[in-house]
């Protein structure tokens, strides 16, 4: 026989090392996750390492320019400003606490009736409330009952009302003195 040809079946080698071994589908999709993941963190570190460089560059160019202008500021302007920032405080805090008194005579007006007229008005702030006094004028006895009526009626923004002193006067009618307060909340305007 000839040396040449092998006739043998049997393979000499190990069968499995000539396969080639896949790895499972799985296997490979964890792996392309995990790339992707690692690129993203790579990508994300890398962008806020840049954005802290760029926010302590313009930390440090703020600062140098607070110190340019401090050194251009003597001190007196710094007292001059200080000074300014007081006054404003304290006309902000008169402004909060301005009493707008046309507010009560918005009152008088809606609540007095038309043949009775006042004088001799005059206000004072008490606490939390506004003290008004007046002197009214009527024809009657009946046109002073009715103004008591309508400025004591529920609902009305008077409070403590008291009308006094009614007599006759000497140019004729009815003269009477009328006090009352209001809450001081009616007239506070923020300007």
């Amino acid at each position: 026989m000839d040396r040449g040809i092998n006739a043998s079946f049997i393979p000499k080698g190990d069968i499995k090392s000539k396969q080639k071994v896949r790895a499972p589908l799985a296997a490979n999709l964890f792996l392309l996750i995990a790339i992707i993941i690692f690129l993203t963190s790579l990508l994300a570190s890398l962008g806020v390492f840049l954005w802290l460089q760029q926010i302590e560059s313009a930390n440090s160019q703020a600062l140098e320019e607070l110190q340019k202008n401090r050194d251009n500021y003597g001190l007196s302007t710094v007292e001059e400003f200080i000074n300014v920032n007081n006054r404003i405080k304290s006309a902000t805090v008169i402004l909060d606490n301005h009493v707008n008194i046309s507010e009560i005579f918005s009152i008088l007006e809606e609540d007095t009736l038309t043949d009775i007229y006042l004088s001799d008005f005059s206000f004072n702030t008490d606490g939390p409330n506004v003290v008004v006094s007046s002197r009214g004028f009527a024809p009657t006895y009946a046109h002073v009952a009715l103004q008591a009526d309508r400025y004591g009626r529920e609902g009305s923004q008077m409070k403590d009302l008291l009308l006094s002193g009614v007599n006759q006067a000497r140019e004729g009618g009815i003269q009477f003195d009328l006090s009352f307060t209001l809450d001081q909340d009616l007239f506070i305007t923020n300007l």
